[in-house]
Order: structure tokens, then sequence, then C-alpha cells
């Protein structure tokens, strides 16, 4: 576990009013953007300002990465506080709508590797014709004449 450093109100882009307290290892500015967990998903956020720290350490999670874009800046934020208040509407909410246009770095997904089959031959499923006909063709004791594919129960197709 990492060491506290500070603590911030961060804004998740939800529809509602109050912030959450986090736990951070380095120090941040206001306006950064963080992934932050939120349940048991990962979630974008902003950092708002530093908290007092009113909620009980132990409830406290920690900021799980910072994006690797410069801070917005303070005039941006009073903006989204006072569109958030003109509107009547949550500041979270407002975050949401302003977020919706950055386009936020996000980890590589894995890749995922696959190897391919050590024979080219896509076997039949077990007791199909197909297999059937596999096992006349494989064998070179058999004979593959039409009249022993029709002994065993194969039909010619006109």
């Amino acid at each position: 576990m990492s060491v506290t450093k500070a603590i911030y109100d961060v804004i998740l882009p939800l529809p509602m009013a109050d912030s959450y307290e986090y736990n951070a290892a380095d120090q941040l500015k206001p306006g950064q953007l963080v992934t932050v967990p939120f349940g048991k998903k990962l979630i974008t956020g902003l950092i708002w300002r530093e908290s007092p720290g009113l909620l009980l350490p132990e409830r406290r999670k920690f900021i799980a990465q910072t994006c690797p874009l410069p801070p917005l800046p303070p005039d941006y934020l009073q903006f989204l506080l006072w569109s958030a208040r003109y509107t009547m509407n949550p500041l979270g909410l407002m975050l949401k709508m302003a977020l919706a246009g950055i386009n936020i770095p996000q980890p590589p997904a894995p890749i995922h590797l696959w190897r391919r089959a050590e024979t080219d031959q896509t076997l039949p499923r077990a007791g199909s014709k197909a297999a059937q006909l596999l096992a006349l063709f494989n064998d070179p004791a058999r004979n593959l004449s039409v009249e022993a594919l029709l002994v065993k129960g194969f039909s010619v197709s006109e």
C-alpha cells in the first residue's frame, strides 16, 4: 500500500453534487485528471481541491493513476462551477459534459497471442460422415473406390 502524501476531493462525472475523498501518493494540482476506483470499476475524475480529510482514513481509497494530460486551468474549473450553479445541475454532471470532448489516453489493451495448431487439418466431429471419410482416406490399406464408399453408407450426388 502506498504512503499518503495528500488527500484530495475528486469530482466524478456522475450526476452527483458532492466530491469524494481519495488518498494520493504524490502531490497533485487542482484540475488534474485522475483515474480512481469507484465501486468495482475505475473511473476518470477531476482533482477539485485538497481535502481536510473528513472521512475516516480506512474508508478512503488511493488514486489509481494520473492521466498524462496537463491540469485544466483554474478559469475552466471556475466556469464548471458557475455553469453547474447557473443551470442548477450537479457539478459531476457538468464535468461529464466537459469530459465528453476530451480524448483521455487509456493504457494499452492487453495483447492476446494465439498459436496456430500443429496440423493444418481441421478435424471433423467424431462420428460424422466427414470423420468417416477422413478415416477412409487416411488409411492406406483401404480401397478408396466408389464401391468401398457406397458399402460404408455414402451416397453419390448427381
